[in-house]
């Protein structure tokens, strides 16, 4: 299944990709603008992906779970356990 299948699922009560990376930065009380800072990412790119207009690339999406410390089944719905591996 690609990538994208995965970000925009949504099963159940499972979130989404743009959803969880949203509820990320709010749960640590971040700014749009501190996130894409800690991220080295622009700040519009953040904005899109957190409304859904964009994919991040497998790589961005390593760092982005690194970044908040969870996994990335986490951060595509797959798994609703945080903890990396």
């Amino acid at each position: 299944m690609p990538l994208s299948s995965f970000l925009y699922r949504n099963i159940g009560d499972k979130m989404t990709f743009s959803e969880r990376f949203k509820q990320l930065r709010k749960d640590n009380e971040l700014t749009l603008s501190a996130l894409a800072s800690g991220l080295k990412l622009n700040i519009r790119t953040v904005k899109r992906y957190e409304s859904g207009e964009i994919d991040p690339s497998i790589t961005t999406l390593a760092v982005i779970a690194e970044y908040f410390n969870v996994n990335t089944d986490y951060l595509l719905g797959i798994s609703d356990n945080r903890e990396r591996r």
